[in-house]
């Protein structure tokens, strides 16, 4: 299960209950709705964090850079993909205490790039299910599918 609240640069929700994945953006008053067996999407880590991957799987080389992380106390690995994608490579900021991710940066082939910080996280906490549960507001439009 996961939740990821987002406020910048819009708000957003992604949730996912351990069966369904819901991706919610409140301005477009759409919801994307899709199975997690099913989810494979190169323009977030949803893979891992779903548990759909592991690292050594997806990825050719692991680079261990000198370069200042951007998030204090980590160190920036620098990972290749095995498949071609659209994903040229991914930068990941991971804390030596706990093996947290805590910052992504994917670069795409196109010259896009999408980064991810990851901030006051919490694991194996005594959350209520209920919070993993995504209710479709009223007047909110269902899309099957993350796209991609």
């Amino acid at each position: 299960m996961a939740r990821w609240e987002y406020t910048s640069p819009e708000e957003q929700l992604f949730v996912s209950n351990g069966k369904t994945v819901y991706f919610y953006v409140p301005a477009d008053k759409q919801v994307n709705k899709e199975a997690v067996k099913d989810t494979f999407d190169d323009r977030i880590p949803l893979m891992f964090f779903l548990g759909r991957s592991n690292l050594r799987n997806e990825f050719t080389r692991f680079v261990l850079l000198d370069e200042k992380p951007v998030v204090a106390g980590t160190r920036v690995v620098r990972m290749i993909p095995k498949r071609k994608t659209d994903l040229k490579d991914l930068l990941m900021e991971v804390d030596l205490q706990n093996f947290q991710i805590r910052r992504l940066v994917l670069d795409h082939t196109d010259g896009s790039q999408s980064e991810f910080i990851f901030s006051n996280i919490r694991t194996n906490t005594d959350l209520k299910a209920s919070q993993f549960d995504f209710k479709v507001p009223a007047g909110v439009q269902v899309v099957e599918g993350l796209g991609q």
